[in-house]
């Protein structure tokens, strides 16, 4: 744990103490805190959980109560979740709000429901964020909570299917920088919420994807180091290293999740678009 991580973990603790009278029953630390690489720039992100949500003036109440400054207060949104922002001596707090009654929900319909990159997260920090109050509740959360193979399947399809780009050629021929490059990082960053899933894991988001790849025992050889050489490659060469690394992934998708067949060749050759300078 290094010091910044240690000075915000202090923080929020002295922070939580001051709405011991609130109506939560759990609080978890999560975002780059609790996954390990919190710098001097980061925020804290808490979780704070009801049984029933708390009304605007209850908010606005714990901001209160913290000295907190500069807040917005959000409303739910498509999940069911509040997040509120503001200032404690200069450092940013992400406060959001959750009934049991929304993880319940995720829980329950996990093999059933859409698992957004949100949702995911939300469970991440259910399953392994740092407790600053703990509950039975909490604790029957994370008994229940799984990722059945099923779903992680369907997680990586999703995702591979994004990957796949047939335009990426085609730019890097073009030299167009904007999007060239844009599809590099969309395609990098899909690649990690791909492998997540492949691990078995939720996921924690594609930012600090070099730490994150440093949990992920399944991952092509040199993952990261391969990233890193396509941006400083010429365009044609980053392109085919890209693709390259995208067949490495898909080899893990057929040693690890064999029932999902997917063909290489069909991948690469699906609607790529050919050199023509006129009929033969």
């Amino acid at each position: 744990m290094n010091q910044a991580i240690t000075l915000r973990v202090k923080f929020a603790r002295k922070l939580l103490s001051r709405l011991c009278v609130m109506d939560y029953h759990t609080a978890l630390i999560g975002g780059s805190v609790a996954k390990g690489w919190a710098d001097d720039y980061s925020d804290i992100e808490i979780g704070l959980f009801y049984t029933s949500l708390p009304s605007l003036s209850d908010r606005q109440e714990m901001v209160k109560r913290t000295a907190g400054t500069d807040a917005t207060f959000s409303r739910p949104d498509g999940n069911g979740l509040i997040t509120d922002y503001f200032y404690v001596d200069g450092l940013k707090i992400d406060l959001w709000h959750c009934s049991e009654e929304v993880i319940d929900g995720f829980i329950r319909s996990i093999e059933t429901a859409s698992l957004t990159n949100a949702i995911q997260e939300t469970l991440w920090v259910i399953q392994n964020g740092m407790v600053l109050k703990t509950s039975s509740q909490l604790i029957q959360w994370r008994n229940d909570l799984h990722f059945p193979l099923k779903k992680r399947q369907e997680v990586v399809a999703l995702h591979l299917a994004a990957i796949i780009s047939p335009d990426l050629k085609l730019y890097a021929h073009r030299q167009d920088l904007p999007i060239y490059y844009g599809l590099i990082s969309g395609i990098q960053k899909r690649m990690g919420l791909l492998l997540f899933a492949l691990n078995g894991m939720f996921s924690v988001d594609f930012k600090s994807l070099e730490q994150s790849l440093k949990e992920l025992p399944i991952q092509p050889e040199n993952c990261w180091q391969r990233f890193e050489a396509i941006y400083k490659a010429p365009f044609l060469e980053g392109a085919e290293m890209m693709e390259s690394l995208i067949a490495d992934t898909i080899a893990l998708i057929q040693q690890h999740m064999p029932e999902m067949r997917v063909e290489k060749k069909h991948v690469f050759d699906r609607y790529r678009r050919r050199r023509w300078v006129g009929p033969v």
